[in-house]
């Protein structure tokens, strides 16, 4: 199955070519970005046919003109090195062995920068799969892993999102020290795309400048060794063609709740989990006869699924059967 791109705001061919040609190939069974996600989201984009905008993906072509401008800079001093060092990049998804081996001459050959290894390809195996993921930046001097992402001001401020980041990092913490490198420490860096001077005055917690960088935890390996061990087990249930839909983390959720309110006013009374608690709070207030109070069903949203974060929520069978149930909730108040 495949991705079929539209391009409904007619953008230019030329930037369509552009964001559409994708080279990225997964050396081995799973990739560390996969493995933390969802399974029932990986199998869709497997199994189904599904529609992307070009226009979907220009934060992850600003993401990755940001990770090629760091790694020019590397060689910045030398135009052989860094046509090399391009040369490797387009290698990397088909000929992974001869790109590693042209990074290994770069690095004996040229004088570059010797402190930073950037964008290392890494494979382990857990569970009778091979792992892959590619770390963004190591500082050698500090034993640093460091990850970084071109996103939005709110993603920054999103614990979902901070968290997944976490944990990928601490996946290639492990997955680093298997190859040979000494880890002490790891960031999380965020280049912030929409950020606006002004929201600052309204938002105590909106970042300050255009850059985010946040300090990451490091487990222990055995609790990370025991999470892959999970999460790959998981993957491969699903990849046998067992049913396991989105967890309410997964799919960035809330719960249903039920508020009771007056007609005119914004503000609800009370908010309750179920409608049973709120029509109690209606009977024991003494509100029973008051006939402007009602309650208002506020159905769970399912963040990431409706606003296009899930890149196969309209193929989704777990999905378009949550907008039925919320239909059918919202009518029997």
């Amino acid at each position: 199955m495949a991705v079929t791109w539209t391009n409904k705001h007619n953008l230019p061919e030329v930037f369509v070519n552009a964001i559409t040609n994708d080279n990225h190939v997964v050396n081995g069974d799973i990739s560390v970005t996969q493995l933390i996600d969802a399974p029932q989201i990986r199998q869709l984009k497997r199994l189904t046919n599904y529609e992307l905008d070009v226009t979907d993906m220009i934060g992850m072509m600003l993401g990755t003109a940001m990770h090629e401008h760091l790694e020019r800079l590397s060689f910045s001093s030398n135009y052989r090195a860094r046509i090399l060092k391009e040369a490797s990049g387009i290698l990397r998804s088909n000929q992974p062995k001869v790109s590693d081996w042209l990074d290994k001459y770069i690095e004996e050959s040229f004088e570059t920068d010797k402190r930073h290894t950037l964008e290392m390809n890494l494979t382990m195996e857990i569970n009778g799969w091979t792992l892959s993921g590619t770390f963004d930046i190591y500082d050698k001097l500090k034993k640093e892993l460091d990850d970084w992402k071109v996103t939005s001001a709110s993603m920054v401020m999103f614990p979902e999102f901070i968290q997944s980041r976490k944990t990928q990092l601490n996946i290639y913490k492990v997955m680093a020290e298997h190859n040979g490198l000494e880890v002490d420490s790891a960031k999380i860096r965020s280049v912030i795309k929409d950020w606006s001077k002004m929201k600052i005055l309204s938002n105590k917690d909106y970042p300050k400048i255009p850059y985010d960088e946040l300090d990451v935890p490091l487990l222990e390996e055995e609790v990370v060794m025991k999470y892959l061990r999970k999460r790959v087990d998981l993957h491969q249930r699903a990849e046998n063609g067992e049913s396991i839909p989105c967890t309410p983390k997964d799919r960035w959720a809330k719960a249903d709740t039920y508020a009771v309110k007056k007609k005119g006013l914004k503000k609800a009374k009370r908010v309750f989990d179920n409608k049973a608690m709120a029509e109690k709070f209606m009977n024991e207030n003494n509100f029973k006869f008051d006939k402007e109070l009602y309650v208002e069903f506020r159905p769970s949203e399912s963040f990431r699924c409706k606003n296009g974060y899930c890149p196969v929520s309209e193929v989704c069978p777990q999905y378009q059967k949550e907008k039925e149930l919320s239909a059918e909730k919202a009518q029997d108040i």
